[in-house]
């Protein structure tokens, strides 16, 4: 998944829509996959892959980013899981040096210096952004799954990030105050999808707000 700006400025090719030390942080923080069955730790910003969009113009790439989370517990099932964030190409090698020179590093001396100068640099631009978000699964050799790409809202001003972040959480809570979700405590949304019902409800709601997936 990837939130990109529609007008990308070179070099960095990233518009800021969200925390900027969540970003860094997402760039220094190894990332945990799961490969045959065994749950490894592999560099941020690695395993870089060059990425097709179909109607979208630009060249994109793929890098491993830590955001499995509760999926390497809760889909026990699956042998191989792996995580990507999507960039324009050559995102991942900028911020790749960045990191192994250590200005990324909250114990280097001019860090903070540095940080306000790339938050600077990365509100340079437009906000209008489109956000993409492929999920496949791979099996005997054939592969299937869904895709998302959620475009900036002209009408209201919003960010495509903010609205696939906002709208889900806001769906969920309509659906815990109708009563469609009668459970309590941490309730992950792998673990609640599995439930054919509240899939085709929710997936109904996001339909209705704008965003939709296309199967492949």
């Amino acid at each position: 998944m990837g939130g990109i700006p529609a007008k990308p400025i070179p070099p960095f090719n990233y518009y800021l829509t969200w925390s900027p030390e969540d970003l860094l942080e997402e760039y220094r923080r190894p990332a945990r996959i799961r490969i045959g069955g065994t749950i490894q730790v592999v560099p941020a910003l690695s395993g870089v892959k060059e990425e097709v969009f179909a109607g979208i113009g630009g060249k994109f790439e793929s890098f491993y980013t830590d955001g499995l989370r509760t999926l390497l517990r809760t889909i026990s099932d699956v042998p191989n899981l792996e995580e990507k964030t999507v960039r324009y190409r050559g995102h991942a090698e900028i911020f790749r040096v960045l990191v192994e020179i250590g200005l990324l590093n909250k114990d280097c001396p001019i860090y903070e210096v540095f940080r306000d100068w790339l938050w600077d640099r990365l509100k340079q631009g437009s906000e209008e952004d489109l956000a993409i978000l492929r999920i496949e699964f791979w099996r005997d050799g054939t592969v299937s799954g869904f895709e998302l790409i959620h475009y900036y809202n002209m009408d209201r001003k919003r960010t495509a990030m903010s609205e696939l972040t906002g709208i889900p959480p806001a769906i969920l809570t309509k659906m815990f105050l109708d009563g469609k979700i009668n459970q309590s405590g941490v309730l992950p949304l792998e673990l609640l999808g599995l439930n054919d019902e509240f899939s085709h409800e929710f997936l109904g709601h996001l339909k209705k707000s704008g965003i939709q997936f296309s199967e492949f």
